[in-house]
């Protein structure tokens, strides 16, 4: 594999700068491949929650004939310290705030998601604890309506160990993920991350009212053989675009600027052709081109990443088959049997 560029893309374009908006969120783009994180098959829907507009999160959840949605790992990783599993009070209200479960994972890169209104016990249920590992696809927690959530799920329900009196104020709660995006890098920035994520438009998690289905990441997927580049302008806060070609990309008189955010990446070679240009014209726009396969964490260990001990492996799940790289099924654990039903809308933390 070559990587081709001019002496002016070596002097210049190596500093891949960053912005970060007034509203949290930033236009970095992560360097892990991600797929969604519901269930193969399940589908699912951004509220009017989403990326750019709530700080850097997003809200997501289940839509169809479900009766439960499972959150499954996006990428290699291990569970990280901040697991909470007990909780289960819930309403539209402030005060509610502190109320949510959450479950983490690490990630290559020194990357790290967060899902926050998990079910109640939905995490430790599928046999997961601190430290353990995840492979891509993993079952990890079901999608609940616990915390501060709003929506037409349940009454708010109190008195489990966070709130003990209902203010009159509280509306109903609302069944989701809050996809708190709060990738952080090995350096300790905390800066937060679009992640590129499989089979979605332009490989981003970010439109609103937009259908999603949960699936594994295709290595090789649409992405064509080769791909040109050309007569290009990408500007302004949001453009976030990854474009990838199993073999070559050529990028031929095309510009970032303006906060722009724009991933090249190719399997055998990127040329960057005279005319293109990539410029900290006071807004920061981000770029990055890398040499790796389509639809893949380009980390030549992440493979190591995908060899799962997790709760399968050591005999903690309590029966159900193993997957590739081992751990457990979707084979829904009996604690979990009741049915949450459906919310028309999902707003809030």
């Amino acid at each position: 594999m070559k990587y081709h560029s001019t002496p002016w893309f070596s002097a210049t374009l190596v500093t891949c700068l960053l912005a970060l908006p007034a509203q949290g969120a930033s236009n970095r783009i992560s360097k892990n491949f991600c797929r969604l994180m519901y269930a193969d098959g399940q589908q699912a829907s951004v509220a009017g929650n989403d990326y750019l507009n709530h700080g850097g999160s997003l809200d997501i959840y289940g839509i169809g004939s479900e009766t439960e949605w499972y959150l499954v790992a996006q990428a290699p990783g291990n569970i990280y310290e901040r697991l909470e599993d007990d909780q289960n009070d819930c309403g539209c209200h402030s005060s509610f705030g502190g109320c949510f479960n959450t479950v983490g994972a690490t990630h290559p890169h020194g990357e790290r998601m967060a899902v926050l209104h998990t079910r109640q016990h939905s995490v430790r249920g599928f046999g997961w604890e601190v430290g353990d590992r995840l492979v891509t696809g993993h079952y990890m927690a079901i999608e609940g309506d616990v915390g501060r959530t709003c929506g037409s799920t349940s009454p708010p329900r109190i008195g489990h160990g966070c709130i003990s009196e209902l203010s009159p104020e509280t509306d109903n709660c609302g069944r989701h993920f809050h996809y708190a995006n709060r990738y952080t890098r090995r350096d300790g920035t905390g800066i937060k991350q679009v992640p590129m994520l499989c089979g979605s438009p332009n490989l981003m998690l970010l439109g609103q009212n937009q259908t999603y289905t949960g699936a594994p990441c295709d290595p090789n997927g649409s992405a064509p053989t080769d791909y040109r580049l050309e007569n290009r302008s990408m500007q302004g806060w949001g453009s976030f675009t990854v474009y990838q070609a199993r073999e070559t990309i050529t990028v031929v008189s095309t510009s970032v600027t303006d906060s722009a955010s724009v991933v090249v990446r190719a399997g055998g070679s990127i040329r960057l052709e005279p005319g293109f240009r990539a410029v900290a014209d006071g807004s920061s726009p981000y770029f990055r081109a890398e040499i790796g396969p389509c639809n893949t964490t380009a980390d030549r260990y992440a493979r190591l990443w995908n060899v799962g001990d997790g709760p399968h492996d050591r005999a903690r799940h309590g029966g159900g088959r193993t997957q590739a790289g081992g751990g457990p099924t979707p084979s829904r654990p009996s604690a979990h049997a009741g049915r949450l039903g459906h919310a028309a809308s999902t707003h809030g933390g």
